[in-house]
């Protein structure tokens, strides 16, 4: 993918999860609306029912009517008042139907105020108490100057009398608590919606991401193994042909000299081809050990001895190991992986190079460890050493060639025999890599 394309998806990412939250919380928003207009017809409902109970009650005890009820529970509108003679069996005597207005003025004027609020509050917490919403129900006394919109600016909602008696105030915290509580599960469901969608992009994108880091190295690892594969090709084929056509085989000095250099360019080959090789065999699972009982420290000297013959560098190698310590691994790979360890070693070190080579086995475990005086690596690479291709950036050492697989292979062999390799650094002041096996 393109650094362009790149930026296209993010762009598009973004403004997706955007008019997608968005989406939610218009969507969320007038569900809310819904649900406190829907309370709040409850409410006035709820009122109106328990305040002609509370009509009921008195009038019937001034003998003033024996039963009210609204004409319809979808009509509070109008009133039916049924009045019974007692003296004849109980019969309906009348029933009277009167608009609301006119019931207020021709009845309810016969109700005292202060036992009709009472019993009022009495019926209405009963009936919220039935109906579940008892918790947000706090009436409280208005006085006749506050306006609804007064009400509103100091946090309360009005919802008054139906039949023209004392109002209620209903504080809107509690109010918005309530429906909030009741759309818990559909909020909380939205948000897992929003974030399981932030996240399918991020995940997306730093795949593609890695992705695209991962064809950027692959591609300077191609352009750097070109380039090794080519050197050594090269130097031997001068060498063979110089050799074959301009008579030198004839002196035994030069054809020994030529020789010579054929046979480290060959072997230089045969390094690189076995590296690419293994990880190839590890990647499709048919990689094979070849184990055998090893000496460490002997293994330590012959790389010591390989290593101050193939570098131009002063090269002190010192080597810490006892000369009975054994251990069970395949010899070539394993001393492939320190001698990794001792090439970078020796790369990334100044002019005079100190390396010690130590190997112990404290318990069950052994530890192989190799230590430089070299430059050192920054903390925020050094989780990536390990990786495939991966080469860490140094600025000042232009001179350093390498493939990015040196420090793959090493884990790739160390982890291929149950163990691990660790590392410990510190600008200026060298690195130590660790196997533990």
């Amino acid at each position: 993918m393109k650094i362009d394309d790149k930026h296209r998806f993010l762009v598009t990412a973004v403004i997706s999860v955007v008019m997608i939250a968005a989406y939610e919380g218009y969507w969320l928003s007038g569900l809310y609306k819904s649900q406190r207009q829907s309370l709040e017809m409850q409410i006035s409902s709820l009122i109106s029912k328990s305040e002609l109970a509370a009509y009921s009650f008195q009038l019937k005890r001034e003998q003033l009517t024996d039963s009210i009820a609204f004409l319809s529970p979808d009509n509070l509108s109008k009133i039916v008042s049924i009045k019974r003679d007692s003296s004849s069996g109980n019969k309906i005597r009348s029933i009277s139907v009167y608009r609301r207005d006119d019931f207020n003025k021709q009845v309810a004027s016969y109700v005292t105020s202060p036992e009709f609020d009472e019993m009022m509050d009495s019926i209405l917490f009963q009936n919220f108490k039935e109906a579940g919403i008892d918790e947000i129900f706090r009436p409280l006394d208005m006085p006749d100057v506050v306006s609804d919109t007064d009400s509103a600016s100091v946090g309360y909602i009005v919802v008054k009398s139906t039949l023209g008696k004392t109002p209620y105030l209903f504080d809107t915290g509690l109010m918005t608590g309530y429906i909030l509580w009741n759309m818990s599960g559909i909020i909380l469901t939205s948000l897992l919606v929003v974030a399981i969608v932030v996240f399918s992009f991020w995940f997306f994108i730093s795949t593609l991401k890695k992705q695209m880091e991962l064809d950027e190295m692959k591609s300077s690892f191609t352009s750097n193994i070109t380039h090794e594969l080519k050197t050594p090709i090269a130097v031997a084929y001068a060498a063979n042909d110089a050799l074959l056509n301009y008579g030198l085989g004839d002196n035994p000095v030069k054809r020994e000299e030529y020789l010579l250099d054929t046979k480290e360019q060959l072997e230089k080959l045969s390094a690189l081809v076995e590296r690419i090789l293994s990880m190839s065999m590890k990647e499709r699972g048919n990689f094979r050990l070849d184990v055998s009982e090893t000496n460490i420290r002997d293994m330590f000297e012959k790389i010591a001895q390989e290593t101050r013959l193939r570098t131009t560098k002063a090269c002190n190698i010192q080597i810490e190991a006892d000369e009975n310590l054994t251990a069970v691994f395949d010899t070539k790979l394993m001393s492939s992986v320190v001698s990794t360890l001792v090439d970078n070693a020796v790369k990334y070190s100044g002019e005079s190079v100190r390396i010690l080579l130590k190997a112990i086995r404290p318990s069950d475990k052994l530890f192989i460890s190799v230590s430089d005086n070299g430059i050192g690596i920054a903390p925020e690479h050094q989780r990536h050493v390990f990786e495939k291709f991966y080469r860490v950036p140094h600025g000042d050492v232009h001179e350093v060639k390498g493939y990015g697989i040196g420090l793959y292979f090493a884990k790739t062999i160390v982890e291929r025999h149950g163990g691990r390799i660790s590392l410990k650094s510190s600008l200026g002041k060298g690195s130590t890599f660790t196997i533990e096996l």
